[in-house]
């Protein structure tokens, strides 16, 4: 039995405030696909064009959760770090301190490599 219908996403994206080294920004997140979600970060509520857009792979361990309840949980968990304001914020540095070029109307392509570091999608 599946927990979701096709074409249905299990994560609802909202929209949420928060204040990095003084700087207002807005930010949410949405189910990409089944192992991938997008962040998405504006600058000082500009809600037109995101300033960036973060692919990141998280499985959820409670959609696969009767087929992990016979296994090993843990493994499959440890990859999976959830979206918190504080993993938005560590972004929100990480992409100030890198300072990519933003081109004019597009935002800032990025996604998580293995270490959970950021680095520009292609």
């Amino acid at each position: 039995m599946s927990l979701a219908l096709e074409g249905q996403q299990l994560v609802k994206s909202k929209v949420r405030d928060i204040i990095v080294d003084s700087e207002s920004y807005v930010w949410g997140v949405s189910e990409e696909d089944w192992h991938n979600v997008r962040i998405k970060v504006w600058k000082g509520g500009n809600k037109r064009i995101p300033w960036f857009e973060i692919l990141k792979e998280f499985d959820d361990p409670w959609l696969n959760f009767s087929e992990l309840s016979n296994g090993d949980l843990k493994s499959s968990v440890e990859g999976s770090t959830p979206v918190t304001p504080g993993l938005i914020a560590a972004y929100i540095q990480e992409v100030n301190k890198q300072r990519w070029v933003v081109e004019s109307k597009k935002p800032i392509y990025l996604k998580t490599n293995k270490s959970g570091g950021l680095e520009k999608a292609q």
